[in-house]
C-alpha cells in the first residue's frame, strides 16, 4: 500500500479495507506500508493503522518478498477480533 496517494493515504485506505473486512466477516487481507519519505515513528504508525508489514524505498527484492512472506503470516495469523481501533 503506498503510503502517498493522490486523492487518499495509505492510512485512510487500509482503514476502510479493515473496517469492511469486519462488517462482512471477511478474512484479512496482507497489506504491506510503502513510502519514500521514511520519517521516525511511520513503522509504528502504519502497523498500528493495521498494516502487517512496513517498507521503505528503496527496498530490494529481497526485501520486498520477505515483506510479503511476513504480511500474510502476520494477516493469517490475526484473529478479526484483535483488528486495532478503527477510528
Amino acid at each position: 500500500m503506498d503510503e502517498q496517494m493522490p486523492s487518499m493515504d495509505g492510512v485512510e485506505a487500509v482503514k476502510q479495507i479493515r473496517r469492511r473486512e469486519l462488517e462482512n466477516g471477511a478474512k484479512r487481507t496482507a497489506i504491506v506500508a510503502l513510502t519514500a519519505s521514511a520519517m521516525k515513528g511511520d513503522r509504528e504508525r502504519f502497523l498500528a493503522a493495521g498494516m502487517d508489514g512496513y517498507l521503505a524505498k528503496p527496498f530490494t527484492s529481497e526485501e520486498l518478498y520477505a515483506a510479503i512472506r511476513h504480511g500474510i503470516s502476520s494477516a493469517a495469523n490475526v484473529d478479526q477480533h484483535e483488528f486495532p481501533q478503527i477510528g
